[in-house]
């Protein structure tokens, strides 16, 4: 119960600057400051005056306000140290107060909530010196009933009790650690809740890199029905998608590449069936506007270098016919009509536009699902070997997990194996190569 208030108020006092802060935190911790036996009697009083003493109520309002402190400390350590940039990504991204909250803000504080509720715990149940003051018939605590005990009996029952806690408490550490992992309960190093639970060893397809162009190359194989795994750094790597207008741009490109032209032109053609088949997959709108795009000049020579390459661009043999045309500043005017006195004209290409890009990059990885990609987050490649027909990947962890039985529990393994392709999208070679 002390976390329900511990959480909240760790978040207030590391989040906000406010007048009293500093006071408000002193009056959380002051429990700690005051002996347990002068505690005792104050609660006493104090139930006894508004006619609670003796109560269950009274001796758990009693507990929570004495470990409230060891709660609220650990909690606000890991509050405090906490990334608020990945909060604000999950913010732009759609996401809500209370999926905010369960999903990025609770997981990342986790290790401190932890910590804090097995001292509490063991502050709680170890408490005497209070507990004496306020227990009553039939509401002891263990501890203040073996003191109890003790005081008329001299035989070994409050030793084989104490013996019996000691035991099951190292059985129950022990349970966890064999079937659960200790790392994983104070660390999260394993995140349940990532995408692509079910994981198997061998793929067609490597994606080192989750960015957008990563998480793009792995969501078209998916599509295209391959098995594919992607190792990524997490989102504490800096991702294009945050910092970038996500531009669908046609124009100024395949100067010296005729083909480049074609393929630039198709691209835009293609990003509204893109965009539509995300939303029908994945119910996220990546807002794709292609209504045009300008290109700018604020000088008469400018306009004219410009004028120059449009013309050299499309002169290309080979090259696509992008309809982009030089406007003057009048006609430049018409369409943008708040354009200052110093735009000369510039050039016009209606195929071009843009799409926000933090949703494109949250509606590639919810389509993994469909696609059945696994996304292995925390998981930066530091070696890469071909061996025997395939590659073989290794993260700076030392393991990449690995997906034996859909009815089985997530593994992990030395290294990841994929039988058909290595894709980097950073473009480093080898980029694509294939056997």
């Amino acid at each position: 119960m002390a976390l329900l208030f511990a959480v909240p108020a760790a978040l207030a006092v590391a989040r906000y600057r406010f007048r009293g802060r500093d006071a408000l935190a002193a009056l959380f911790l002051s429990p700690l400051m005051i002996p347990h036996v002068v505690l005792g009697i104050a609660f006493l009083r104090f139930f006894t005056l508004i006619g609670m003493s003796g109560s269950f109520p009274a001796l758990i309002v009693a507990h929570v306000i004495v470990v409230f402190p060891f709660a609220l400390r650990l909690t606000l350590a890991a509050a405090t140290g906490m990334d608020r940039s990945v909060e604000m990504a999950a913010i732009s991204l759609g996401a809500g107060g209370w999926t905010l909250f369960r999903r990025v803000t609770l997981p990342l504080i986790l290790p401190g909530v932890v910590s804090g509720w097995a001292l509490a715990f063991i502050q709680s149940f170890d408490d005497l010196t209070m507990t004496v003051f306020l227990a009553a018939p039939g509401i002891e605590t263990l501890p203040v009933r073996m003191f109890l005990y003790i005081q008329d009996n001299i035989d070994p029952l409050v030793t084989s009790v104490s013996a019996s806690v000691i035991a099951i408490t190292m059985t129950a550490l022990i349970l966890l650690d064999r079937f659960y992992g200790l790392d994983r309960v104070l660390r999260r190093e394993e995140r349940r809740g990532a995408i692509g639970e079910l994981m198997h060893g061998d793929y067609d397809v490597a994606v080192v890199g989750g960015g957008l162009l990563g998480s793009a190359i792995a969501w078209g194989l998916g599509r295209l029905g391959k098995t594919v795994a992607v190792l990524d750094e997490g989102d504490i790597a800096k991702r294009a998608s945050r910092a970038n207008f996500a531009l669908v741009w046609v124009q100024s490109k395949g100067l010296g590449m005729p083909a480049y032209t074609g393929w630039t032109v198709r691209a835009s053609e293609t990003w509204g069936r893109l965009a539509t088949e995300l939303k029908e997959q994945t119910d996220l709108d990546v807002c794709l506007l292609q209504n045009g795009g300008f290109h700018l000049t604020l000088r008469d020579d400018e306009f004219e270098r410009r004028g120059q390459l449009v013309t050299r661009t499309h002169n290309q043999v080979g090259a696509a016919d992008y309809r982009m045309e030089m406007l003057s500043a009048s006609d430049v005017k018409k369409m943008l009509p708040l354009i200052g006195p110093e735009v000369s004209g510039g050039s016009f290409c209606p195929l071009d536009g843009h799409v926000n890009s933090l949703r494109t990059f949250r509606a590639f990885h919810t389509g993994f699902k469909s696609f059945g990609i696994d996304y292995f987050p925390e998981r930066p490649v530091s070696a890469i070997a071909h061996d025997g027909g395939e590659f073989r990947l290794t993260t700076l962890k030392g393991r990449a997990p690995r997906r034996q039985d859909r009815a089985s529990r997530r593994q992990c393994q030395p290294d990841a194996r994929a039988h058909g392709r290595l894709v980097r999208p950073d473009g480093a070679r080898p980029a694509a190569r294939s056997w």
